[in-house]
């Protein structure tokens, strides 16, 4: 159907366009943009979340890990694959949990280039250097285990018995 108009004796077609005007479109964009704003930052405190716990989980399997390889000792066991011969020392047990023969595989989940499992200093709480190491030490018989997940937070802090004194 041809709806027309005549105006001063000329037949003129009836302007029906369709869109969209302007403003709505503006207000479709400001929406987008608010929604994506939130987005944004719930991302980043879900992988903030994601990188704690990580690090919280690598803590307890590193711990658990070097705890029930030692316990092997007990009933005349291999630990570590017999890279240790029983009863072993702290220092054997470290120097085996780093390096480029380490059987732990984790990354850090703060720089994913980087072995989760290092030696050194452990560090303050502050040191943002440190978040999600878990840096292997030894103390006597010990062996000590200190992971800082969040600068703001105290750090994790395990040790493992290694030896005939425990």
């Amino acid at each position: 159907m041809n709806k027309s108009i005549i105006c001063k004796g000329k037949k003129m077609k009836k302007n029906n366009n369709k869109g969209f005007t302007l403003i709505e479109l503006l207000v479709v964009v400001a929406i987008i943009g608010a929604l994506a704003a939130v987005g944004v930052v719930a991302y980043n405190g879900y992988t903030a979340a994601a990188k704690k716990n990580s690090t919280k989980s690598i803590h307890a399997n590193v711990v658990k890990y070097v705890a029930s390889e030692m316990a092997k000792c007990n009933i005349d066991g291999e630990p570590f694959g017999g890279d240790i011969t029983c009863p072993g020392t702290a220092t054997d047990v470290s120097a085996l949990l780093v390096g480029d023969d380490s059987p732990m595989a984790d990354k850090n989940p703060f720089d994913t280039g980087e072995a989760a499992v290092a030696t050194g200093a452990a560090g303050t709480a502050s040191d943002a250097s440190l978040l999600g190491y878990v840096i292997v030490t030894t103390s006597d018989d010990d062996v000590v285990f200190t992971t800082l997940y969040d600068d703001e937070e105290d750090a994790l802090e395990s040790k493992v018995c290694i030896g005939n004194s425990c």
